[in-house]
């Protein structure tokens, strides 16, 4: 789960970068449909990307981990293996919670959208659902159309609106912003899903204007009419909105010249992002493995040292069962008993890419037999599932802290 955490925050590199360009570059462009395309794709790629080792880096450093420290002669086996929360627990926990709350809020929208469909009288037009309600508002979602109760569509203004909502209806627009909404569900944390939502709407509204202004006549009247009719009403957060929408931007987009043919050159600078991005998540950190010993030394609780990888290894059962299988066959050697001797023993140690113990030592010792037996216990541990980092299977170093404390 924790290494889910790891992709989505790289998903989220992804969106912040790809929406710094369409903001710097695109945004102004005229190119509606290119645009639409740009918004919709770029959250895919952002989605893919991260799953992918493009090879670019052969080299694969071991990464080293603290597990839990393993407490000897203070508590019982049942004791013992009872873990606490750790900090990535609560980060976990923290994500699960807010996803699904902000699932549930998704699902209410809808609910809230199809509770309209229901209470409005309707009608067939064109291919669509006509939905009369209560509330002075137009908009449009997926084969639905939402209009005033006392609506007339044999004024002018009626169905000029009325041919606004179909472009939403016949595009498909509803379904570009369902999909930035259940990615928004998973990126919850991420304020840029806010700016690519509002983006995406905007430029829906630029595809319909355009769709229904023809000539210059046509645009003076059809500026007049959205804002003689953006007044509130009921906000359809999910649904293409004739009122709700920033009127600034859009009788500036209107009164805009189209952009030049030669400027859809421009879209090649996706070329050069899409390769930073191959080249960011085709690496792997390169560094020197660390030394248990003078990480532990600095830190008074050993598990403070723990790095993660994208998979961890995992002992056969999991954790608990680690911990018990330690239990049970570690004993405190009766010379350290005899002579009083406690402290923390650290052993480091290699899971394999074949989920073998290879090149298992001391590297904090207390003497009295404590760390010939911590040492013996790590080497009988049966095989590990392997380890994975981007993808591929790859040696693992841990660093097992056990206490020997007399009672």
């Amino acid at each position: 789960m924790m290494s889910f955490i790891i992709y989505l925050f790289e998903v989220s590199i992804c969106l912040i970068a790809f929406y710094g360009l369409f903001n710097l570059l695109f945004k102004r462009l005229t190119f509606f449909n290119l645009n639409r395309l740009y918004l919709i794709l770029m959250i895919s790629i952002s989605f893919l990307l991260p799953m992918f080792d493009f090879g670019l880096v052969k080299s694969i450093p071991i990464l080293s981990v603290t597990v839990e420290t393993v407490e000897i002669g203070m508590r019982s086996l049942e004791q013992s293996a009872l873990t606490l929360p750790t900090a990535s627990d609560f980060l976990i926990i923290t994500y699960v919670l807010v996803a699904t709350m902000f699932f549930l809020r998704l699902i209410f929208r809808l609910f809230s959208i199809f509770k309209v469909t229901r209470l409005g009288s309707r009608e067939r037009m064109d291919g669509c659902n006509l939905i009369r309600h209560k509330k002075q508002e137009f908009a449009s979602f997926f084969n639905f159309i939402f209009v005033p109760k006392d609506f007339n569509k044999e004024t002018i203004e009626s169905q000029t609106i009325l041919q606004h909502e179909l472009v939403h209806v016949q595009q498909f627009h509803s379904m570009d912003l369902l999909f930035v909404e259940l990615s928004s569900v998973l990126l919850w944390f991420n304020p840029v899903l806010i700016l690519w939502k509002r983006a995406m709407k905007l430029n829906h509204e630029f595809i319909a204007d355009h769709a229904c202004v023809k000539n210059q006549e046509e645009r003076k009247n059809y500026i007049e009419l959205i804002l003689s009719q953006s007044m509130p009403g009921i906000d359809f957060d999910l649904a293409n909105s004739f009122y709700h929408s920033p009127l600034k931007e859009r009788i500036v987009m209107l009164n805009q010249s189209k952009s030049k043919q030669s400027f859809r050159w421009i879209y090649l600078s996706i070329l050069p992002m899409l390769f930073g991005m191959f080249f960011l998540f085709s690496c792997s950190t390169e560094s020197e493995p660390a030394n248990g010993l003078e990480k532990v030394e600095q830190l008074t609780e050993p598990s403070d040292v723990f790095k993660v990888v994208e998979e961890m290894p995992e002992f056969p059962g999991g954790q608990d069962e680690m911990m018990k299988y330690i239990y049970t066959n570690i004993t405190y050697p009766q010379e350290a008993r005899k002579d009083g001797i406690e402290g923390l023993v650290v052993v480091q140690y290699v899971v394999g890419k074949d989920g073998k113990i290879n090149d298992a030592k001391v590297v904090r010792e207390i003497g009295g037999g404590c760390d010939e037996e911590a040492l013996r216990v790590v080497n009988s541990m049966p095989k590990w599932n392997p380890g994975k980092q981007r993808g591929k299977i790859v040696d693992v170093q841990y660093n097992l802290p056990v206490r020997f404390k007399l009672q």
